[in-house]
């Protein structure tokens, strides 16, 4: 079972951000034809801007890192560890 939780357009692609329902909420996305583009791999995703979206892991063992990725889920500017997170802006 997937939750859909928000839908915007990004590069005349409409996505939808996805999240798997268990102890741990796993963000992604979907296109329209609900087809997964990004798995949901990510504990926080934010919204598409200009074909980037900030996404952040939360690594339990070895920190929190944050970077970006395109809409076909590719990472434009690698996953970085951070001490301390904030909103994607």
């Amino acid at each position: 079972m997937i939750l859909i939780i928000d839908r915007f357009f990004t590069s005349n692609i409409m996505l939808y951000t996805v999240y798997k329902p268990r102890e741990d909420r796993f963000g992604g996305f979907i296109n329209s034809q609900g087809e997964l583009i990004v798995e949901p791999i990510y504990n926080l995703v934010g919204h598409f801007s200009e074909d980037r979206c900030g996404v952040e892991k939360d690594e339990r063992r070895t920190g929190r890192y944050q970077g970006y990725i395109d809409s076909t889920g590719q990472e434009i500017i690698p996953m970085k560890k951070v001490k301390y997170t904030s909103n994607f802006s």
